[in-house]
């Protein structure tokens, strides 16, 4: 008995947390609202997560990330802000609170972008210079890079303190451009 529980396990850890590549689109994909198949995808726990493209942009409300993990955005994938989602003033497109060691990285041509004309319109949404495209807060080993950041309601990227760390610390940006 004792050698088939250990298999069992053996076998369970195998299937989540291999270092196999996992597409994003593997966990179901709607070109309408994409945010629960991304966040599902993220909450897996695949060391190594593709955004695939797949011929149309992903539009998600706000994502949480999660420590020890690498998402690859293809190349031309455009991951944009839900039209008509970000209604609270702190959300952002990606949020990485109290991690570590994750690593966001694009391909040619792999976009991150918000709506800003929208949050500027204050019969729709209310005031802030809060909805960041990456928000990082009490983050650690963390790298960012070649991905161009588009129209953020805030900043393109934000670092900042979080629950357990007084600061984010040891963040990597690199091959990044940051418009609007």
């Amino acid at each position: 008995m004792k050698k088939m529980t250990t298999l069992f396990l053996a076998a369970c850890s195998c299937a989540v947390f291999s270092a196999e590549p996992v597409k994003a689109s593997s966990f179901g994909f709607s070109e309408n609202d994409a945010t629960d198949c991304l966040q599902k995808a993220i909450d897996s726990g695949v060391e190594k997560l593709i955004v695939d493209n797949t011929g149309r942009e992903w539009l998600v409300g706000p994502i949480q990330l999660r420590s020890g993990q690498e998402i690859v955005f293809a190349e031309g994938v455009v991951v944009r802000a839900l039209p008509g989602a970000f209604k609270k003033q702190g959300e952002s497109l990606f949020t990485a609170k109290d991690v570590s060691g994750v690593t966001l990285r694009g391909e040619k041509n792999a976009v991150l972008m918000m709506n800003k004309k929208d949050y500027q319109d204050t019969a729709r949404y209310r005031w802030s210079e809060w909805r960041h495209l990456i928000s990082l807060r009490g983050a650690s080993d963390v790298v960012i890079s070649g991905l161009v950041l588009k129209a953020s309601g805030g900043d393109g990227i934000y670092v900042a303190r979080g629950k357990h760390l007084s600061y984010s610390r040891d963040i990597t940006v690199e091959n990044v451009t940051s418009e609007d």
